[in-house]
């Protein structure tokens, strides 16, 4: 039987299958489309972060490891906050290990956020320069460099 339901003197059907099945395809996308366009409108305008990278070097302890100590200051003139995800540190001149990254901080819409950390290495560096990566709100890795 291809319909369901009937008027109560039988001779006329009160709803179809097919048109339960049409109903219930054209009723998905509209319950999916109501449900993504709150999100997508509360997100705002992404922010835009920039980065500037300051080198201190300290004199070897008594290991001999040397360090190399930044601060990275992040500036964010967009009109809502943003997340920064600092990968890592690498060397042109040396292999080393970091202390403070990896690390994630909020930058807040119209503001600045210092994230310090350190490379610590052995040898001499001599002029190198330092590579930091990083990335904002999930998107794709950035870098900044300094040479010290």
């Amino acid at each position: 039987m291809d319909e369901q339901g009937s008027s109560r003197d039988g001779a006329r059907p009160l709803l179809s299958r097919r048109s339960v099945a049409l109903g219930a395809a054209w009723s998905v996308p509209v319950i999916l489309l109501a449900t993504a366009a709150p999100a997508a409108a509360a997100s705002g305008v992404a922010p835009v972060i920039g980065a500037r990278l300051v080198a201190d070097k300290q004199p070897a302890n008594q290991f001999g490891q040397k360090a190399m100590d930044f601060v990275m200051t992040l500036t964010n003139t967009g009109n809502a906050a943003g997340s920064v995800q600092v990968l890592s540190v690498t060397s042109s001149a040396t292999t080393g290990s970091t202390v403070g990254v990896p690390t994630t901080v909020t930058v807040p819409a119209g503001d600045k956020v210092d994230v310090s950390f350190s490379y610590i290495y052995t040898g001499n560096a001599g002029t190198a320069t330092y590579t930091v990566s990083y990335r904002t709100d999930g998107g794709p890795v950035q870098v900044v460099q300094v040479k010290a």
